[in-house]
């Protein structure tokens, strides 16, 4: 099928259903950061797909649930211990 149409049916589809499609994207977002948090190494993602797929969309979508996720750890640990606390990860 042309890019150009499966655009035009990702577009189409009702906010719940785009909910559901990107649902693994933030499930592997936030397993990527729990194991961070557990194993303080490095983590990686492997995004692939074929032209037309998403991976861009994707990509993004996880980066900015990872940077939310890294704020609200820091906000939680700055609440729980002050203003001096040290968050569970550097930045």
């Amino acid at each position: 099928m042309a890019a150009h149409l499966r655009r035009r049916r990702h577009l189409a589809l009702p906010r719940p259903a785009l909910r559901r499609a990107a649902a693994p994207c933030f499930q592997e977002a936030e397993d990527t950061f729990t194991s961070l948090l557990k194993t303080r190494k490095n983590q990686a993602v492997v995004i692939c797909g074929e032209s037309g797929a998403g991976k861009t969309e994707t990509t993004k979508t996880l980066l900015r649930y990872l940077s939310w996720r890294a704020a609200a750890e820091v906000a939680a640990a700055e609440t729980v211990a002050g203003s001096e606390a040290t968050p569970s990860f550097a930045l």
